[in-house]
């Protein structure tokens, strides 16, 4: 019986980590094209400009600026892009597969901790919220925060688990007869 649900938590957990991949990974690509759009005037040339004019981050889009409204410089911009590809770089290597089979499973397994990733995911919104500028802005920041805060409390219940597993095989063995 044991044996069945360690079988059933590994297909489980096979599953939602190819999930958080995907998440990480698409997560990643909308911040490496509002990159891209951030450095578009600094460095690319004018027959550029027309691939990479309709860029702009997802709430934007869908709730476009009023013309006054004050937006963060491209610095900023490029700062906190590049803040989020650190932070989703290190989500990718929790979920690796590679990494986490060297490391034991009730040890820390993570290459830094989860209160450093939400420390520099939640300096942009916070510095948007601050600064004035329209919540729109502070949304599209806040999606790194949630793409950590959604890894985390997955791979802490996934420890859970096999946890749960371990200690039911421990009852089996100070039970006699179970």
């Amino acid at each position: 019986m044991i044996q069945e649900l360690r079988q059933e938590a590994d297909t489980f957990h096979r599953k939602v980590l190819l999930s958080l991949r995907i998440l990480v990974g698409l997560s990643c690509i909308m911040y490496a094209l509002f990159y891209l759009s951030a450095l578009q005037p600094l460095i690319f040339s004018f027959s550029s400009q027309l691939l990479f004019s309709n860029l702009q981050n997802n709430s934007l889009a869908i709730f476009p600026p009023k013309e006054k409204e004050p937006m963060l410089s491209a610095p900023l911009r490029i700062i906190f892009s590049m803040a989020s590809f650190l932070i989703h770089y290190l989500l990718a290597v929790i979920l690796s597969s590679r990494f986490r089979d060297y490391i034991h499973p009730y040890s820390d397994s993570t290459p830094v901790s989860y209160r450093f990733l939400y420390l520099v995911s939640v300096l942009a919104p916070t510095i948007s919220f601050c600064s004035q500028i329209p919540w729109k802005v502070a949304i599209w920041w806040s999606y790194t925060p949630l793409i950590v805060f959604a890894v985390h409390r997955v791979m802490n219940n996934m420890e859970d688990i096999n946890r749960g597993i371990a200690n039911l095989e421990a009852l089996k063995y100070r039970a006699p007869g179970a």
